[in-house]
């Protein structure tokens, strides 16, 4: 399953796939800062946000594979 990395304390170029970025964006600058804050642990969102995100992680994982929780090692819906 193709999925995105929030990482923000590396470049691209710790990834395995930097050089097929490199070669198809060959002018690309590097990655802004972001310039909104963001939390870094579940305990600094408010309790309204973690109610809102623990809902849609139940709705995406009721449509997951059986085969996909097994291999992350989540439960099955």
């Amino acid at each position: 399953m193709p999925a995105e990395t929030f990482v923000d304390n590396v470049t691209r170029t710790g990834f395995d796939n930097w050089e097929k970025h490199q070669a198809l964006y060959p002018d690309a600058d590097s990655t802004p800062d972001m310039t909104y804050p963001r939390g870094q642990s579940h305990r600094q969102l408010p309790p309204p946000t973690q109610q809102q995100l623990g809902q849609r992680a139940r709705i995406v994982m009721a449509g997951a594979s059986p085969a996909f929780c097994a291999a992350t090692g989540r439960p099955a819906a």
